[in-house]
């Protein structure tokens, strides 16, 4: 089953290719190398060896190094149809060799918005009370970066947020009556929530009230929309980086990786 499913992957990667091809040609793709690309191929067998048991391991560990360097912890959110320790555990490792605290915190995204974004809250909220944490960021991809946005701006999140940093994310929702392909995947998939979500999400497009925010967006992202980005609604303080590419396999993009890493890596715009 696992080999019909990373085949599935594989398959994906190559129509993502050939839709990017024509902006890898021009040379748009900021980290573009051939190794990359073909490397990326590979990066889903990840999930072979990764556990809630593995996950659950990095994570405590993170979070105990972070405190014991007075560091922040960098929360990960995953996307759609994907769970907390499945597909985010290369990623996480990743971060980690490069510095990182990162934990990876799970959702349901089969409910709306505020009650995924209520059980991030939850779990932060017992971090800093298990473990004392005092300031955190936030990196979400894709779906995470919706709930992530909107724990920070609904939910109280700002008030712990340093940064927050969205991986082509569709943090502006469709209006009444438009529709986009993120939101059509969200109905087929969120059992009939997908409007309640959209309706959350209209609520607090305007609302930007986290000073370091990097919103990472991809320039062939059909999933999202190739129209909501870069985003009119948000301030100059607001850092938008176009990547060359599309949606799929999304969490591997090591591209948007990098980038992310500079602005955690960065001194912060409040000090």
């Amino acid at each position: 089953m696992l080999g019909n499913w990373y085949a599935i992957l594989v398959g994906r990667v190559i129509l993502a290719s050939i839709f990017d091809m024509s902006e890898i040609l021009n040379q748009r793709l900021r980290f573009f190398t051939w190794k990359r690309m073909v490397l990326r191929f590979f990066y889903p067998l990840w999930v072979l060896v990764s556990s809630k048991k593995k996950m659950d391991a990095l994570n405590e560990r993170n979070i105990l190094e972070a405190c014991a360097t007075n560091d922040r912890v960098t929360i990960f959110l995953h996307g759609i149809a994907s769970t907390y320790y499945f597909a985010p555990y290369w990623i996480v490792k990743w971060f980690t060799r490069n510095g990182i605290h990162m934990v990876s915190l799970g959702y349901d995204y089969n409910t709306d918005l505020a009650t995924a974004a209520q059980q991030i809250r939850m779990q932060v909220d017992a971090m800093r009370e298990r473990y004392g944490v005092k300031e955190i960021n936030i990196v979400g991809v894709s779906l995470g970066g919706v709930v992530g946005r909107y724990y920070v701006e609904a939910l109280g999140g700002n008030a712990i947020t340093h940064k927050l940093i969205t991986i082509f994310s569709p943090i502006i929702p469709p209006e009444p009556g438009e529709t986009s392909i993120a939101l059509s995947i969200s109905k087929l998939l969120s059992r009939g929530i997908a409007e309640e979500s959209a309706r959350q999400n209209r609520l607090i497009k305007e609302n930007f009230s986290v000073d370091n925010y990097l919103a990472i967006y991809g320039t062939s992202d059909w999933i999202v929309g190739k129209k909501m980005y870069p985003l009119k609604q948000a301030p100059g303080s607001v850092r938008q980086v176009p990547l060359a590419g599309g949606h799929l396999l999304v969490t591997y993009n090591t591209d948007a990786a990098e980038v992310a890493l500079e602005y955690l890596q960065e001194c912060s715009i409040s000090g």
